[in-house]
C-alpha cells in the first residue's frame, strides 16, 4: 500500500494524513503517470 510501516504503526491520524498527501499531490502533476508509480 501507499502507507509506510513507520506512519502506519505510529498512529492512525498520521497514516490518514500521509495517504491523501501522497495521492493528491502526484495526481495534480500527472494522474495517469502517478497512479501506477504510487500504487
Amino acid at each position: 500500500m501507499l502507507l509506510r510501516p513507520p506512519f502506519a504503526t505510529t498512529s492512525r491520524y498520521d497514516s490518514t494524513m500521509e495517504f491523501p498527501v501522497r495521492v493528491i499531490l502526484p495526481q495534480r502533476r500527472k494522474p495517469t503517470a502517478a497512479a501506477p508509480l504510487d500504487c
